[in-house]
C-alpha cells in the first residue's frame, strides 16, 4: 500500500513525528474514512510545507500528553493517517493499518482511517485542499470497498464534537 500511496504523490512523512515507544494496535478490517479538522485555526504558514510539518509534530505532542482524549498515559503519536495540506499535497502520517483513537467511538476507531484537513473554526478548506481530499477518499473507498455512507465527519461518530467543522 505504502508503494501506491506513493505513486499517487502521497508523501510519507511518518519518520518526522514523534512516536511513544508502545503501539495501540492495527485495524483487522478498514470499513470506514472518517473527516477531522483542527478545531483551533492554523496559521496559514503551518498548513503547508515545514510550517506543516511543525504544526503536526506540535499536534502529536498533544495528543501524547498524560490524559488526552481521557487516556492515562495519551496517544501513541498522531491520530491522523492521511493529511491534506493548503497546496492540495498528501501527507502520510501513520502507517495505514494503524488503529488510532481519533473519533471517540469503537466502531471508527477500530475499523476507520483518520483523514486530517489543518484547518480550524472560521477556516475554510482550499480547493487543492478539497480536491486532494476527494480524489484520496475515492481511492481509499475503492481500494477498501467502502461505501460512500462510511465515509463521516468525526461529529457523526461522537456528537459532542465541531469536529470537522461546517466547511467539511
Amino acid at each position: 500500500m505504502a508503494e501506491q500511496l506513493a505513486d499517487l504523490g502521497v508523501i510519507d512523512i511518518r519518520d518526522q513525528l514523534p512516536r511513544a515507544a508502545w503501539s495501540i494496535g492495527t485495524r483487522a478490517a478498514t470499513t470506514s474514512l472518517t473527516w477531522h479538522y483542527n478545531g483551533p485555526p492554523v496559521p496559514v504558514d503551518r498548513q503547508i510545507g515545514a510550517g506543516l510539518i511543525a504544526q503536526l509534530q506540535a499536534d502529536a505532542d498533544w495528543q501524547m500528553r498524560p490524559g488526552w482524549g481521557g487516556t492515562i498515559d495519551g496517544a501513541d503519536g498522531l491520530m491522523y493517517h492521511l493529511v491534506f495540506a493548503a497546496d492540495g499535497v498528501v501527507y502520510q502520517t501513520r502507517d495505514l493499518d494503524d488503529l488510532l483513537w481519533h473519533c471517540a467511538h469503537q466502531d471508527g476507531n477500530a475499523h476507520g482511517l483518520a483523514l486530517h484537513v489543518p484547518i480550524g473554526v472560521g477556516q475554510a478548506p482550499t480547493a487543492p485542499q478539497l480536491a486532494s481530499l476527494f480524489r484520496m477518499s475515492q481511492y481509499l473507498r475503492t481500494r477498501f470497498a467502502i461505501p460512500l455512507t462510511r465515509v463521516l465527519g468525526h461529529l457523526e461518530w461522537k456528537h459532542a464534537t465541531a469536529c470537522p467543522g461546517p466547511q467539511l
